[in-house]
Protein backbone atom coordinates (compact mmCIF):
# COMPACT_ATOMS: atom_id res chain seq x y z
CA UNK A 1 0.00 0.00 0.00
CA UNK A 2 1.21 3.53 -0.92
CA UNK A 3 1.68 5.64 1.96
CA UNK A 4 -0.20 8.70 2.34
CA UNK A 5 1.92 11.66 1.25
CA UNK A 6 0.46 14.52 3.17
CA UNK A 7 1.19 12.13 6.57
CA UNK A 8 4.44 11.37 5.24
CA UNK A 9 5.74 14.90 4.34
CA UNK A 10 4.23 16.14 7.56
CA UNK A 11 6.70 13.13 9.62
CA UNK A 12 9.52 14.57 7.60
CA UNK A 13 8.90 18.45 8.13
CA UNK A 14 8.25 17.37 12.55
CA UNK A 15 11.64 16.02 12.04
CA UNK A 16 13.23 19.12 10.52
CA UNK A 17 11.53 21.33 13.18
CA UNK A 18 12.91 18.98 15.85
CA UNK A 19 16.12 19.66 14.72
CA UNK A 20 15.52 23.52 14.95
CA UNK A 21 14.55 24.52 11.56
CA UNK A 22 11.86 26.83 11.36
CA UNK A 23 9.34 25.01 8.97
CA UNK A 24 6.12 26.64 7.68
CA UNK A 25 3.34 23.92 6.49
CA UNK A 26 0.84 24.63 3.34
CA UNK A 27 0.63 20.94 3.61
CA UNK A 28 -1.81 19.36 5.79
CA UNK A 29 -5.48 19.71 5.96
CA UNK A 30 -5.67 20.11 9.82
CA UNK A 31 -6.98 23.15 10.68
CA UNK A 32 -5.31 25.04 13.27
CA UNK A 33 -8.30 25.85 15.64
CA UNK A 34 -8.97 24.38 19.32
CA UNK A 35 -12.36 22.60 19.34
CA UNK A 36 -15.17 24.66 20.35
CA UNK A 37 -15.50 25.58 23.54
CA UNK A 38 -18.38 23.50 23.81
CA UNK A 39 -16.49 20.64 23.25
CA UNK A 40 -13.46 21.32 25.65
CA UNK A 41 -16.51 22.01 28.34
CA UNK A 42 -18.01 18.20 27.46
CA UNK A 43 -14.21 16.91 27.71
CA UNK A 44 -14.14 18.51 31.37
CA UNK A 45 -17.19 17.32 32.66
CA UNK A 46 -16.99 13.73 31.08
CA UNK A 47 -19.32 10.96 32.20
CA UNK A 48 -17.89 7.40 34.43
CA UNK A 49 -19.01 5.87 31.04
CA UNK A 50 -16.45 7.35 29.13
CA UNK A 51 -13.68 4.80 29.56
CA UNK A 52 -16.07 2.04 28.49
CA UNK A 53 -17.13 0.35 24.92
CA UNK A 54 -20.22 2.46 23.37
CA UNK A 55 -22.34 0.65 21.71
CA UNK A 56 -20.85 -0.56 18.34
CA UNK A 57 -22.72 1.83 16.30
CA UNK A 58 -22.24 4.67 18.69
CA UNK A 59 -23.91 6.55 21.56
CA UNK A 60 -27.55 6.67 20.81
CA UNK A 61 -27.42 10.35 21.59
CA UNK A 62 -24.85 10.90 19.53
CA UNK A 63 -26.53 8.85 16.75
CA UNK A 64 -30.04 10.77 17.19
CA UNK A 65 -28.42 14.53 16.67
CA UNK A 66 -26.23 13.28 13.64
CA UNK A 67 -29.29 11.81 12.15
CA UNK A 68 -31.24 14.79 12.98
CA UNK A 69 -28.84 17.12 10.79
CA UNK A 70 -30.00 14.68 7.64
CA UNK A 71 -33.42 15.04 6.36
CA UNK A 72 -35.65 11.60 6.63
CA UNK A 73 -33.21 9.91 8.39
CA UNK A 74 -33.21 8.69 12.07
CA UNK A 75 -30.26 7.04 14.77
CA UNK A 76 -30.83 3.45 12.69
CA UNK A 77 -29.44 4.80 9.35
CA UNK A 78 -26.10 5.99 11.25
CA UNK A 79 -22.87 3.67 12.10
CA UNK A 80 -19.94 5.82 13.95
CA UNK A 81 -17.10 4.97 12.93
CA UNK A 82 -13.01 6.03 14.11
CA UNK A 83 -13.17 8.21 11.22
CA UNK A 84 -14.00 8.48 7.61
CA UNK A 85 -11.64 6.31 6.69
CA UNK A 86 -12.18 3.30 8.45
CA UNK A 87 -15.87 3.70 7.21
CA UNK A 88 -14.24 4.05 3.85
CA UNK A 89 -13.15 0.71 4.51
CA UNK A 90 -15.79 -1.12 5.87
CA UNK A 91 -17.92 -0.14 2.97
CA UNK A 92 -15.43 -1.30 0.36
CA UNK A 93 -15.37 -4.58 2.53
CA UNK A 94 -19.10 -5.03 2.20
CA UNK A 95 -20.12 -4.10 -0.62
CA UNK A 96 -17.18 -5.74 -2.25
CA UNK A 97 -17.19 -3.80 -5.87
CA UNK A 98 -16.09 -5.59 -9.26
CA UNK A 99 -15.04 -2.27 -10.37
CA UNK A 100 -14.20 0.75 -8.02
CA UNK A 101 -14.61 4.59 -10.23
CA UNK A 102 -12.83 7.17 -8.53
CA UNK A 103 -13.18 10.71 -9.72
CA UNK A 104 -9.54 12.23 -9.63
CA UNK A 105 -7.89 14.38 -8.73
CA UNK A 106 -8.72 12.46 -5.27
CA UNK A 107 -7.52 11.68 -2.31
CA UNK A 108 -4.44 9.22 -2.35
CA UNK A 109 -6.48 6.70 0.23
CA UNK A 110 -9.37 6.31 -1.89
CA UNK A 111 -6.99 4.06 -4.66
CA UNK A 112 -5.12 3.10 -2.01
CA UNK A 113 -7.58 1.06 -0.02
CA UNK A 114 -8.53 -0.44 -3.40
CA UNK A 115 -5.79 -2.19 -3.93
CA UNK A 116 -5.61 -3.06 -0.55
CA UNK A 117 -8.78 -5.15 -1.01
CA UNK A 118 -7.63 -5.75 -5.31
CA UNK A 119 -10.33 -4.20 -6.05
CA UNK A 120 -10.30 -2.48 -9.25
CA UNK A 121 -10.45 0.73 -10.10
CA UNK A 122 -11.51 3.03 -13.00
CA UNK A 123 -10.36 6.22 -13.15
CA UNK A 124 -12.37 9.71 -14.35
CA UNK A 125 -10.46 12.59 -14.92
CA UNK A 126 -12.29 15.79 -13.67
CA UNK A 127 -10.01 17.89 -15.07
CA UNK A 128 -11.16 17.17 -19.00
CA UNK A 129 -14.16 18.54 -20.32
CA UNK A 130 -15.24 14.98 -21.16
CA UNK A 131 -15.55 13.41 -17.67
CA UNK A 132 -19.24 13.39 -17.64
CA UNK A 133 -19.32 11.32 -21.23
CA UNK A 134 -15.97 9.39 -20.13
CA UNK A 135 -18.33 8.53 -17.15
CA UNK A 136 -21.01 7.36 -19.27
CA UNK A 137 -19.36 4.99 -20.98
CA UNK A 138 -16.96 3.90 -17.96
CA UNK A 139 -17.94 0.63 -16.96
CA UNK A 140 -18.25 0.15 -12.71
CA UNK A 141 -20.82 -1.15 -9.73
CA UNK A 142 -19.45 1.61 -6.94
CA UNK A 143 -18.49 4.79 -7.66
CA UNK A 144 -16.82 7.70 -4.73
CA UNK A 145 -16.67 10.90 -5.44
CA UNK A 146 -16.10 13.74 -2.96
CA UNK A 147 -17.66 17.49 -2.56
CA UNK A 148 -15.85 19.63 -1.76
CA UNK A 149 -13.05 18.07 -3.55
CA UNK A 150 -9.89 17.63 -1.83
CA UNK A 151 -7.19 18.57 -3.43
CA UNK A 152 -8.98 21.17 -5.78
CA UNK A 153 -12.00 22.51 -3.61
CA UNK A 154 -14.58 21.72 -6.34
CA UNK A 155 -18.15 21.61 -5.61
CA UNK A 156 -20.57 19.80 -8.00
CA UNK A 157 -23.40 21.73 -9.41
CA UNK A 158 -26.88 21.03 -9.65
CA UNK A 159 -26.53 19.69 -13.08
CA UNK A 160 -23.59 17.78 -12.69
CA UNK A 161 -25.19 16.16 -9.02
CA UNK A 162 -28.23 15.16 -11.24
CA UNK A 163 -25.90 13.87 -14.21
CA UNK A 164 -23.73 11.73 -11.83
CA UNK A 165 -26.99 9.81 -9.87
CA UNK A 166 -28.77 9.04 -13.45
CA UNK A 167 -25.40 7.55 -14.08
CA UNK A 168 -25.43 5.30 -11.60
CA UNK A 169 -28.86 4.89 -11.93
CA UNK A 170 -28.24 3.50 -15.39
CA UNK A 171 -25.49 1.20 -14.35
CA UNK A 172 -26.94 -0.04 -11.15
CA UNK A 173 -24.01 0.94 -8.86
CA UNK A 174 -23.56 2.58 -5.70
CA UNK A 175 -22.20 6.32 -5.07
CA UNK A 176 -19.98 6.83 -1.72
CA UNK A 177 -20.15 10.61 -1.64
CA UNK A 178 -17.31 11.69 0.91
CA UNK A 179 -18.50 15.36 2.39
CA UNK A 180 -16.05 15.63 5.36
CA UNK A 181 -15.56 18.98 3.70
CA UNK A 182 -18.90 20.17 3.05
CA UNK A 183 -19.16 22.68 6.09
CA UNK A 184 -16.36 24.87 4.16
CA UNK A 185 -18.66 24.90 1.00
CA UNK A 186 -18.27 29.02 -0.30
CA UNK A 187 -20.74 28.44 -2.95
CA UNK A 188 -24.01 26.68 -2.78
CA UNK A 189 -23.55 23.13 -2.17
CA UNK A 190 -25.99 20.02 -2.94
CA UNK A 191 -25.64 16.92 -0.73
CA UNK A 192 -25.89 13.79 -1.89
CA UNK A 193 -27.67 13.12 0.97
CA UNK A 194 -30.88 14.59 -0.61
CA UNK A 195 -30.87 11.72 -2.67
CA UNK A 196 -30.34 9.00 -0.58
CA UNK A 197 -33.41 9.12 1.29
CA UNK A 198 -35.47 6.21 -0.35
CA UNK A 199 -35.32 2.63 1.33
CA UNK A 200 -33.59 1.32 -1.60
CA UNK A 201 -31.07 3.86 -2.48
CA UNK A 202 -27.62 3.15 -2.92
CA UNK A 203 -26.53 6.59 -2.41
CA UNK A 204 -24.08 6.19 0.81
CA UNK A 205 -22.73 9.26 2.39
CA UNK A 206 -19.45 9.48 4.38
CA UNK A 207 -18.88 12.40 6.79
CA UNK A 208 -17.40 13.69 10.35
CA UNK A 209 -16.55 16.06 12.80
CA UNK A 210 -12.78 16.47 12.37
CA UNK A 211 -12.49 19.59 9.47
CA UNK A 212 -15.73 21.04 11.03
CA UNK A 213 -14.98 20.92 14.37
CA UNK A 214 -11.51 20.86 14.34
CA UNK A 215 -11.02 17.81 16.17
CA UNK A 216 -8.51 15.82 14.07
CA UNK A 217 -7.17 13.81 16.28
CA UNK A 218 -10.39 12.26 17.89
CA UNK A 219 -11.09 10.09 15.18
CA UNK A 220 -15.01 10.51 15.30
CA UNK A 221 -16.55 9.65 11.63
CA UNK A 222 -20.03 8.48 10.64
CA UNK A 223 -21.56 6.19 7.64
CA UNK A 224 -25.29 7.49 6.82
CA UNK A 225 -27.32 5.20 4.76
CA UNK A 226 -31.29 4.18 4.13
CA UNK A 227 -29.91 0.43 3.82
CA UNK A 228 -29.88 -0.22 7.49
CA UNK A 229 -28.84 -4.04 6.27
CA UNK A 230 -25.41 -2.40 5.02
CA UNK A 231 -24.91 -0.47 7.58
CA UNK A 232 -25.34 -3.50 10.10
CA UNK A 233 -22.43 -5.31 7.62
CA UNK A 234 -20.27 -2.82 8.23
CA UNK A 235 -21.32 -2.43 12.04
CA UNK A 236 -20.51 -6.21 12.25
CA UNK A 237 -17.15 -5.76 10.79
CA UNK A 238 -16.52 -2.89 13.31
CA UNK A 239 -17.32 -5.10 15.92
CA UNK A 240 -14.79 -7.29 14.56
CA UNK A 241 -12.19 -4.86 13.68
CA UNK A 242 -12.33 -1.83 16.43
CA UNK A 243 -15.09 -3.29 18.23
CA UNK A 244 -16.43 0.98 18.71
CA UNK A 245 -15.28 4.53 17.71
CA UNK A 246 -13.82 5.91 20.61
CA UNK A 247 -16.52 6.53 24.13
CA UNK A 248 -14.42 9.60 25.23
CA UNK A 249 -14.24 11.32 21.88
CA UNK A 250 -18.43 10.34 21.11
CA UNK A 251 -18.78 11.83 24.59
CA UNK A 252 -16.78 15.19 23.84
CA UNK A 253 -18.68 15.66 20.94
CA UNK A 254 -22.24 15.23 22.23
CA UNK A 255 -22.86 18.57 21.77
CA UNK A 256 -21.25 19.37 18.29
CA UNK A 257 -25.31 20.75 17.64
CA UNK A 258 -24.22 23.80 20.10
CA UNK A 259 -20.88 24.86 17.94
CA UNK A 260 -22.83 27.24 15.19
CA UNK A 261 -20.33 30.79 16.93
CA UNK A 262 -17.07 28.38 16.38
CA UNK A 263 -17.97 26.75 13.35
CA UNK A 264 -18.76 30.07 11.61
CA UNK A 265 -15.81 31.37 13.49
CA UNK A 266 -13.73 28.70 11.64
CA UNK A 267 -15.08 28.95 8.30
CA UNK A 268 -14.91 32.51 7.70
CA UNK A 269 -11.17 32.73 8.99
CA UNK A 270 -10.62 30.25 5.86
CA UNK A 271 -12.71 31.78 3.23
CA UNK A 272 -10.69 35.54 4.05
CA UNK A 273 -7.24 33.03 3.70
CA UNK A 274 -8.72 31.41 0.68
CA UNK A 275 -8.94 34.50 -0.78
CA UNK A 276 -5.58 36.08 0.26
CA UNK A 277 -4.15 33.10 -1.56
CA UNK A 278 -5.76 34.10 -4.39
CA UNK A 279 -4.71 37.57 -4.25
CA UNK A 280 -1.13 37.05 -2.99
CA UNK A 281 -0.67 34.68 -6.13
CA UNK A 282 -2.83 36.79 -8.43
CA UNK A 283 -4.42 33.70 -9.38
CA UNK A 284 -8.11 34.22 -11.74
CA UNK A 285 -11.00 33.23 -10.78
CA UNK A 286 -11.56 29.69 -12.21
CA UNK A 287 -8.48 28.45 -9.87
CA UNK A 288 -9.84 29.39 -6.86
CA UNK A 289 -11.76 26.59 -5.07
CA UNK A 290 -15.52 26.60 -4.62
CA UNK A 291 -15.10 24.57 -0.97
CA UNK A 292 -12.39 22.93 1.72
CA UNK A 293 -9.26 24.04 2.84
CA UNK A 294 -7.14 23.62 -0.62
CA UNK A 295 -5.62 25.05 -3.66
CA UNK A 296 -4.48 22.75 -6.41
CA UNK A 297 -2.16 24.65 -8.80
CA UNK A 298 -0.42 23.17 -12.37
CA UNK A 299 2.78 24.95 -11.71
CA UNK A 300 3.58 24.55 -15.52
CA UNK A 301 1.93 28.03 -15.86
CA UNK A 302 5.70 28.80 -13.60
CA UNK A 303 7.67 26.70 -15.93
CA UNK A 304 7.93 23.75 -13.37
CA UNK A 305 6.50 20.52 -14.83
CA UNK A 306 7.84 17.85 -11.43
CA UNK A 307 5.95 19.11 -8.58
CA UNK A 308 7.92 16.39 -6.33
CA UNK A 309 11.52 17.54 -6.91
CA UNK A 310 9.94 21.41 -6.54
CA UNK A 311 8.22 20.34 -3.07
CA UNK A 312 11.79 18.41 -1.84
CA UNK A 313 13.87 20.84 -2.95
CA UNK A 314 11.62 23.79 -1.26
CA UNK A 315 10.80 22.05 1.76
CA UNK A 316 14.99 21.39 2.46
CA UNK A 317 15.80 25.40 1.14
CA UNK A 318 12.99 27.18 2.99
CA UNK A 319 11.72 24.90 5.40
CA UNK A 320 8.14 25.74 3.44
CA UNK A 321 5.46 22.49 2.77
CA UNK A 322 3.68 21.53 -0.17
CA UNK A 323 2.17 18.43 -1.52
CA UNK A 324 3.06 17.59 -5.10
CA UNK A 325 0.30 16.50 -7.02
CA UNK A 326 1.31 12.93 -8.08
CA UNK A 327 -0.40 11.99 -4.61
CA UNK A 328 -3.75 13.20 -5.91
CA UNK A 329 -3.68 10.89 -9.21
CA UNK A 330 -1.93 10.60 -12.50
CA UNK A 331 -0.83 12.79 -14.92
CA UNK A 332 -0.94 15.16 -12.04
CA UNK A 333 2.93 15.87 -12.06
CA UNK A 334 3.27 19.44 -12.23
CA UNK A 335 0.48 20.13 -9.59
CA UNK A 336 0.94 21.54 -6.03
CA UNK A 337 -1.82 21.41 -3.10
CA UNK A 338 -0.95 23.96 -0.79
CA UNK A 339 -3.44 24.24 2.43
CA UNK A 340 -5.02 27.44 3.68
CA UNK A 341 -6.15 26.26 6.90
CA UNK A 342 -3.76 28.02 9.24
CA UNK A 343 -2.52 31.06 11.36
CA UNK A 344 -2.73 33.61 8.72
CA UNK A 345 0.81 35.29 9.81
CA UNK A 346 2.17 31.48 9.10
CA UNK A 347 0.00 31.33 5.19
CA UNK A 348 1.25 34.89 4.56
CA UNK A 349 5.28 33.54 5.65
CA UNK A 350 4.72 30.73 3.40
CA UNK A 351 3.13 32.42 0.40
CA UNK A 352 6.43 35.08 0.76
CA UNK A 353 8.52 32.04 0.46
CA UNK A 354 6.74 30.62 -2.30
CA UNK A 355 5.94 33.07 -4.48
CA UNK A 356 10.52 33.89 -4.45
CA UNK A 357 10.47 30.46 -5.45
CA UNK A 358 8.36 30.85 -8.55
CA UNK A 359 9.60 33.99 -9.60
CA UNK A 360 13.18 32.35 -9.67
CA UNK A 361 11.83 29.44 -11.60
CA UNK A 362 10.01 31.75 -13.80
CA UNK A 363 13.38 33.65 -14.23
CA UNK A 364 15.58 30.66 -14.92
Amino acid sequence: MKPSASIEIDKKAKILRQSGRKIISLGIGDPHFPPPKVILDSLANLPLAHSHYSDSSGLETLKEKIAFQYEGFNKNNILITPGVKQGLYYLLEVLSPKKLCILEPAWLGYSGLADYLNIPTHIINLNLKSWKDDLKKAEFDCLILCSPNNPTGKIFSEEETDVIIKIAKLKNAFIIADEIYIHYSYRKSVSFSNFAKEKDSKIIILNGFSKSHAVTGYRVGYIVSSDTEILRSAELLQQNTATCASTLSQYALIDFDKCSESLNEYYNYYLINRNLVAKELSLSQELIPDGGFYYFLDLSHWGILDSDRFCSKLLDSTGLVLIPGSSYGSDLNSFIRLSFCLDRDLLMEGLFLLKGALKEKSNE
